[in-house]
């Protein structure tokens, strides 16, 4: 299914907007942005609390990290 998003005229909505809402609106999840992408795109640079940035960036470090500790501990199947 294809879905053609119009958006109104008022308020204005950055061209910079519009594509990140477009690509975090994609059914199929492997097409889908991933959070890093989310965090490196334009918008967000530009529009995006520094602060805010940064702790979305500390935590998903740090949960990639605690998955990499899990699966150290984890009794696997050989």
């Amino acid at each position: 299914m294809k879905v053609d998003l119009i958006f109104p005229s008022a308020p204005h909505i950055s061209a910079d907007a519009k594509n990140l809402i477009r690509q975090l609106l994609v059914k199929d999840s492997a097409k889908r942005l991933s959070l890093q992408k989310i965090m490196k795109h334009p918008w967000m640079v530009k529009n995006a609390d520094p602060l805010f940035r940064t702790l979305v960036d500390s935590n998903f470090l740090n949960l990639k990290f605690d998955i990499l500790n899990m699966s150290l501990f984890m009794d696997l199947p050989s």
